[in-house]
């Protein structure tokens, strides 16, 4: 494929955008300033899901196996199918950083100095 800089498609949430996309094979989700989690089909830009996580995104979605996790008023797993909550950690507010997935665990860090380790 070549790249021309054109413009694929675009879509317009409730709100501005307060973090960067992420992308796994054909799907890239985003959070909101509205509230929710929004995934679209990377070659069409067709909606496929639109989950309410609460609050504004506080860093980028980071996917796993199967599943899109994101932190907003504390951290969220979603089926990256379906966009369906799988589990939510309440963390705390102090808690804003990108989460780092390894093979079974989630990690953490918090403003105010703690390291969460989540299974």
């Amino acid at each position: 494929m070549q790249t021309t800089g054109a413009v694929r498609w675009k879509y317009e949430t409730g709100l501005g955008i307060a973090s960067s996309p992420a992308a796994s094979g054909d799907l890239a989700v985003v959070g909101s300033k509205d509230g929710y989690l929004y995934a679209f089909d990377i070659p069409t830009g067709q909606l496929r899901w639109k989950t309410q996580v609460g609050q504004v995104a506080t860093a980028p979605p980071v996917f796993g196996d199967g599943f899109v996790c994101i932190q907003s008023g504390g951290t969220l797993a979603l089926d990256a199918g379906s966009g369906r909550v799988l589990w939510r950690a309440g963390l705390g507010g102090s808690v804003q950083s990108v989460p780092v997935l390894t093979r079974d665990m989630i990690y953490l860090t918090s403003g105010d100095g703690e390291v969460y380790a989540l299974e």
